[in-house]
């Protein structure tokens, strides 16, 4: 009923703008403040995403902590880009391996 309503009222004020769209907008937002039925018939389309937006945010979890930092012994890292050498020995391992298998 209240959207039916709104409808009426936007007709109402378009009529009365001589179809001028802005001056009807004016028309409304000044009946809107005083009837609560337009304002109500307005929302209503548009309330079921404003209260589930209204919703998430409520229930947004608190953040968790961050996990505490391990530390890392810098001195056995090899600089960016490059392979440590356990990497290379494991590659170098499966390359032989490979070898004296299809042999």
């Amino acid at each position: 009923m209240s959207h039916d309503y709104a409808m009426s009222r936007v007709r109402d004020a378009i009529e009365k703008a001589g179809g001028n769209h802005l001056k009807a907008q004016r028309i409304i937002f000044e009946w809107a403040q005083k009837d609560m039925s337009l304002l109500a018939g307005l929302a209503s389309p548009h309330i079921n995403g404003i209260i589930t937006h209204a919703l998430s945010q409520a229930n947004v979890a608190p953040k968790k902590p961050m996990p505490k930092q391990v530390h890392v012994d810098e001195e056995n890292l090899p600089p960016p880009g490059q392979a440590s050498q356990k990497h290379i020995d494991a590659i170098n391992f499966l390359v032989n391996k490979g070898k004296k298998d299809g042999q």
